[in-house]
């Protein structure tokens, strides 16, 4: 029969048969308890060894995780070394250039000015003129093309886009548009 009692039972004897102590679990694990005995402990006790594990597994993955975000930084940090790098090169490579440009439009118009009666303004003026000239003509001629292939391309697209519509719907957005 059941017993009902509102006073708890304490089901771990306090001594082992035999009047031997009892060890906590896991302190002597080679040991085995005598035949016919069980061995009993608290619930901390049971489970100290098996939360001592989970402690140092939770330990080896923080290590990891913090193993990944430091080895990611330093990747980010060499990218940003590199970019960084590769900006001041193109940026020196862009200044060598305008200097030569630069040089090379000074040596025109002083040629030319030595050819104007000796007048290097005039040199500077007319070497100027052409440049100035070859930059708004090459503008004038290059946009309007470029343009007009822009828009012709976009047209392309979506008429494309309009045909797979209507092959797999039947119709097309100007279709429904106008519905």
């Amino acid at each position: 029969m059941l017993d009902h009692s509102t006073e708890p039972r304490n089901r771990i004897p306090p001594e082992m048969p035999g009047g031997a102590e009892r060890k906590p679990f896991g302190e002597a694990p080679h040991e085995a308890p005598p035949h016919g005995t069980a061995s009993y402990g608290t619930a901390a006790e049971l489970f100290a060894p098996l939360m001592a594990h989970f402690e140092e597994l939770r330990e080896y993955i923080a290590y990891y995780f913090a193993a990944q975000t430091d080895l990611v930084r330093a990747k980010v940090r060499k990218l940003v070394l590199y970019a960084l790098l590769a900006v001041a090169g193109a940026t020196a490579l862009l200044t060598t250039l305008v200097v030569a440009v630069v040089m090379v439009l000074i040596g025109i118009a002083g040629g030319l000015g030595e050819l104007i009666a000796h007048r290097p303004w005039a040199g500077s003026l007319v070497t100027g003129g052409v440049l100035l000239a070859v930059a708004f003509g090459t503008v004038r001629l290059v946009l309007p093309q470029w343009l007009l292939t822009s828009r012709r391309k976009i047209k392309e697209k979506y008429d494309r886009r309009r045909q797979t519509q209507r092959a797999r719907f039947g119709h097309d957005v100007d279709e429904v548009r106008k519905n």
